[in-house]
């Protein structure tokens, strides 16, 4: 894997990355000395299935509430219509 920051190829696995519902790898860079994670959408909580569902739910006519109770249901998480509209 190549660090994003510096391109550089001398990365290493260095632990894991434990977020509410899920974890990443966590890789260190030897050249630029920083660490990174191979997430695919970078500073969200929330898994990508789990805001793909969301978008789907809500362009398919449903409103905010309704994602909301959707979501809630079938991944038993807790979301709020603030953070379903955000």
């Amino acid at each position: 894997m190549n660090c994003p920051l510096c391109k550089s190829k001398q990365t290493i696995k260095k632990g894991f990355r434990k977020t509410r519902y899920s974890m990443n790898q966590r890789y260190y860079c030897k050249e630029c000395k920083k660490y990174f994670s191979d997430s695919p959408i970078k500073q969200k909580v929330y898994p990508p299935h789990v805001i793909f569902d969301a978008i789907n739910f809500y362009n398919t006519g449903h409103d905010i509430r309704q994602v909301s109770k959707q979501l809630n249901s079938k991944y038993k998480i807790k979301t709020s219509k603030s953070i379903i509209h955000n």
